[in-house]
């Protein structure tokens, strides 16, 4: 017998295998490299911790109980630099991502920005 805990337990495990999805799908309509996310800066959500794991990281969301896993070390560079960052230009930057590959990487960080793990900064960012 299903129970509202164990549909709720089912849902929290879906949301857990969510694994980058929006990285490796290619997609007819590309985003535009003057996406505004590129020129806006963008942090992990107070609420989200990220742990390195020998695969990449995990990220984890102590609000939503949203568990994601980062398998690619470069999508783990780009998140980490957010906050350092002044924007997500700067981030894509930072961690080595061509401009050829930056599409993949808005897909994925506009991905996790719909789960809250990341988030609009609310003042500028580093100078």
């Amino acid at each position: 017998m299903t129970t509202p805990d164990t549909e709720r337990k089912g849902t929290q495990m879906e949301d857990a295998m969510l694994d980058e999805p929006m990285l490796d799908e290619p997609m007819l309509d590309e985003p535009m490299l003057d996406e505004p996310m590129l020129d806006e800066h963008w942090t992990t959500s107070p609420s989200v911790a990220l742990r390195p794991e020998p695969f990449g990281a995990l990220l984890y969301h102590f609000g939503n109980r949203r568990l994601t896993f980062l398998k690619r070390p470069e999508l783990v560079a780009v998140v980490r630099e957010l906050a350092g960052a002044r924007d997500v230009r700067a981030a894509l930057d930072a961690a080595g991502i061509d401009e050829e590959s930056r599409p993949a990487y808005l897909r994925a960080l506009a991905g996790l920005a719909d789960g809250d793990m990341i988030r609009r900064a609310a003042t500028g960012g580093a100078a």
